[in-house]
């Protein structure tokens, strides 16, 4: 299985593909992604023991896009926005 690295150096799965062939394809796909973000973002939070994230993470049902580059930035230091 493929892994990626968080800022901290945990290995974490990739995400789940987006198939692109269908809408409906791609919607169910996104949140797959969406809900694979949250539970990294979880799981990282407790690595750190930083309780106000896992607090905001674990109440995130449906994501925006600030929250996904919350997430991204948060697991990776990366967001396409502060490229």
């Amino acid at each position: 299985m493929k892994t990626i690295t968080t800022i901290t150096g945990r290995e974490i799965p990739y995400p789940p593909a987006i198939r692109t062939e269908t809408s409906r394809k791609a919607s169910i796909d996104c949140k797959k992604v969406d809900d694979w973000l949250i539970s990294q973002g979880i799981d990282e939070a407790i690595s750190r023991n930083d309780e106000y994230n896992l607090l905001m993470f674990r109440n995130l049902k449906k994501l925006y896009t600030a929250d996904r580059d919350l997430l991204n930035y948060y697991l990776f230091d990366k967001c396409e926005y502060f490229e």
